[in-house]
């Protein structure tokens, strides 16, 4: 175990979407902590992509219900674990710089750069499907 007494961790995550794996790991820090009887401080969590995106939402059969948004799960998981969030990008972000530059990227399986039609089709499920604009 990599823990000791009063110790400071923060955790670190490639991207973030329902905040599930992070939830996850705090449990088990806390476990691991409960266990051992130590003190054990997360004090934040990094992200390298904030997806941007909104919880799921699911009706009674539990299946997802189409052009319903969710709940903005990094403002959930801020608000239920008092954890800060740093995020070093957001997905708009990176893909209005890959549009604007025309960098190429694989797109339904060939490289190109994104097209008025793909970026289109983006914004509009991040308008559908997104965070509000204030988080940004």
């Amino acid at each position: 175990r990599s823990f000791f007494e009063g110790c400071r961790a923060f955790i670190v995550d490639d991207v973030a979407t329902s905040m599930g794996t992070k939830y996850d790991l705090i449990k088990r820090v806390e476990t691991v902590a409960e266990e051992t009887l130590m003190a054990i401080h997360i004090k934040g969590v990094g992200i390298a992509v904030d997806r941007e995106q909104c919880a799921a939402v699911y009706g009674d059969k539990g299946l997802p219900v189409l052009d319903k948004k969710g709940d903005d799960a990094i403002r959930e998981f801020i608000s239920r674990t008092r954890i800060p969030v740093y995020t070093v990008a957001g997905i708009r972000e990176i893909v209005d710089f890959l549009y604007l530059e025309q960098v190429p990227v694989v797109i339904a399986g060939s490289r190109r750069p994104i097209d008025e039609i793909t970026k289109s089709e983006f914004d509009s499920y991040l308008k559908t499907y997104g965070i509000d604009e204030a988080r940004r």
